[in-house]
């Protein structure tokens, strides 16, 4: 050490020059040492605290009545994702059950834009009856009324003759939907989070033929430009649905989950799956952590039912109406196409390991910030996901 540096220390340090203290510091750094010899490491357990349980996992499925074979949609060079034919689906869901998940979010895809929405609901109820008959009890299905009336631009719902969606023809159509889905052996409906009242009407349609039937919702759904990226990635604009929430609008999202709950959805679904912040504090408010009169006068809060006094209407927002519900609620999370879509170039470019590693740290990330309240994962990667973890032994 040269002269300069030792006044330094001299001045800026003086109790480095008591002699008691310099013998302290020598004897705790030579204990230092002493540890670091034994355990050079940050890590203070090999126990990990979130253990991915395939049973969380849920494997997307779009399903087609009317292709004679599978047909891409999604994906690269290594993998991807396909529309299935009833065959495949099958053939997957088999699969998916040797591997241990237990669960399939079933989806429509028209087969040509002159299919009439009563038409498509026809087709699909008769796929999802099928695989009902097939796996019995074994596998959950979930499905959702999406590919009944979406339009090209995105926005879901039925159109009156001036290409506006009708809310009140569109609640009477899911209605409809909900009612042929619970008599085609469903085990969980899905409601978009698009219009006003749509999970209280799923709700009332489902009751009327099986009231054990789960009522799951995308109450967060907001307008990630990630969502339907296949149409997304040539036309940026109609990410811009105006039927979703504005993202990064955390309060608004949570103030719709709870009129959800209070309408009777038992499960809130994020979408998409990356936000983990809203997942969490989803939980926060389920769990009582953030009181729900607390929630209620927050600024935010307060406008948007000032503005929206609908939301008021039945005194739904009550701690008396909705505490009990709020007990028994669980959280979901979906991945959208896009999230898919980065982890299939991920596996491109780079290997089917590091995009298997990464989506595990997504999903642990996820099921540490939904904690008892998680049920599913939902996803186009669970299928492949699955497989690679088995392949590497991290089963």
């Amino acid at each position: 050490m040269n002269m300069r540096a030792k006044e330094i220390i001299a001045n800026e340090f003086p109790k480095q020059n008591d002699e008691r203290a310099a013998k302290h510091w020598a004897n705790r750094f030579q204990r230092i040492l002493k540890h670091a010899e034994k355990n050079p490491s940050r890590r203070l357990s090999n126990d990990p605290e979130i253990v991915i349980d395939h049973k969380k996992l849920c494997q997307t499925i779009h399903m087609s009545a009317t292709e004679s074979k599978g047909r891409l949609l999604l994906g690269g060079t290594n993998s991807g994702y396909y529309l299935n034919t009833l065959d495949g689906t099958k053939a997957e869901i088999a699969e998916l059950l040797d591997l241990g998940i237990n669960s399939v979010y079933l989806q429509y895809q028209a087969g040509s834009p002159s299919e009439s929405p009563q038409l498509r609901l026809d087709y699909f109820c008769h796929l999802l009856n099928s695989v009902r008959e097939e796996f019995e009890d074994s596998i959950k299905i979930i499905a959702d009324p999406q590919g009944i009336c979406m339009g090209n631009d995105l926005r879901w719902g039925v159109r009156g003759t001036d290409g506006i969606v009708d809310p009140e023809a569109t609640l009477r159509l899911l209605e409809i939907v909900g009612s042929n889905f619970a008599e085609a052996g469903i085990d969980c409906m899905m409601t978009i989070g698009r219009v006003n009242y749509e999970s209280e009407v799923a709700r009332f349609a489902l009751d009327k033929v099986n009231p054990k039937i789960k009522l799951w919702s995308f109450s967060t759904n907001s307008e990630t430009p990630n969502a339907y990226f296949d149409v997304t990635r040539h036309n940026i604009s109609k990410a811009e649905t105006r039927q979703k929430i504005l993202i990064g609008n955390i309060d608004e999202m949570l103030l719709r989950s709870l009129h959800d709950i209070s309408e009777g959805v038992d499960v809130v679904v994020q979408k998409p799956i990356d936000n983990l912040q809203v997942i969490l504090a989803l939980r926060n408010l389920l769990d009582g952590t953030v009181k729900l009169d607390e929630f209620l006068q927050r600024p935010r809060v307060r406008q948007l039912l000032e503005t929206n006094p609908h939301l008021l209407e039945g005194g739904y927002l009550t701690l008396e109406h909705i505490s009990d519900r709020l007990d028994r609620t669980k959280i979901g999370a979906y991945e959208v196409s896009g999230t898919y879509a980065i982890y299939k170039h991920i596996e491109d470019e780079y290997s089917p390991d590091l995009a298997m590693l990464m989506l595990e740290e997504l999903y642990s990330n996820c099921m540490y910030a939904g904690g008892n309240r998680l049920d599913k994962l939902i996803g186009r990667n669970m299928h492949w996901f699955a497989k690679q973890r088995k392949a590497l032994g991290r089963l």
